[in-house]
């Protein structure tokens, strides 16, 4: 975890990119300064292999850019998360459904 200052400092880089990406939502610039403070400021929170570390990482992917630092760092810890997991008997089946996204 940064220390005190250098957490300030990354929340106000956030919040100047959040703002720059709001005003923009095509400027990959802002999007990118804003994963990179996001991950160096929560990234770390919880255990690897965690679901709530999952779900941070996902986060700043859903709010931020997909630099390479977040995703390598999300698919590290989905690695380390199912590693623990017993492989199924059988393979599952994934169901794609797609559409116009209009609901009537």
């Amino acid at each position: 975890m940064p220390d005190p200052q250098h957490l300030a400092a990354l929340k106000a880089e956030a919040e100047r990119s959040s703002a720059r990406r709001n005003a923009d939502p095509y400027d990959r610039t802002a999007r990118e300064e804003l994963a990179r403070a996001l991950l160096e400021m929560d990234g770390e929170r919880f255990p690897r292999g965690s679901v709530e570390r999952g779900h941070i990482l996902l986060l700043i992917l859903s709010e931020a850019f997909p630099i390479p630092g977040v995703r390598s760092a999300y698919m590290s810890n989905l690695e380390s998360l199912l590693v623990s997991r017993a492989l199924r008997a059988a393979p599952g089946r994934v169901v794609l459904g797609l559409g116009s996204g209009r609901c009537g």
